[in-house]
């Protein structure tokens, strides 16, 4: 449920954009139908496969709504390029997969029950996203940043 959020967070400018422009009626009444096929999905989904079933109605929504009806508005009416923004960011978001996954797949062999636990969780992911973001994408400047805060 966390990877679709991803695309609605990261394009939180183009809303402003949106609304500087005086276009975001098309977002709001998308959102609103959204919505409805959210809470539909999720009550079927949640009858027929219980909680999986309930997450595809969440997880259906953002994927439609943002992730394909608002880029191409964004693209077709708003005037934003949106390949080369997705292009430029899914360098970004290539650590937060792998390591969501990663860690998301530790959690099926040893769920996290205690404080301890998630604590360590935690520090494990934060650990994997920081190895992964700084040897495959951090550009020379973050670089250069990690190593003085390593001096």
């Amino acid at each position: 449920m966390v990877l679709p959020s991803i695309v609605p967070l990261s394009q939180n400018i183009g809303i402003e954009i949106q609304k500087a422009m005086n276009k975001h009626i098309l977002r709001s009444v998308t959102y609103f139908i959204f919505a409805i096929v959210n809470i539909l999905v999720t009550i079927i989904g949640a009858t027929y496969f219980g909680l999986f079933g309930a997450a595809m109605g969440y997880v259906t929504s953002i994927v439609f709504a943002n992730g394909v009806l608002m880029n191409w508005y964004y693209s077709r009416y708003i005037g934003l390029d949106m390949r080369r923004y997705w292009r430029k960011t899914i360098n970004v978001l290539l650590p937060f997969i792998i390591t969501t996954g990663c860690v998301g797949s530790l959690q099926l062999v040893h769920p996290v029950h205690s404080l301890l636990t998630f604590i360590l969780v935690g520090l494990l992911y934060a650990l994997v996203y920081g190895v992964i973001y700084i040897k495959y994408v951090a550009n020379q400047y973050e670089k250069q940043m990690y190593r003085s805060l390593k001096r």
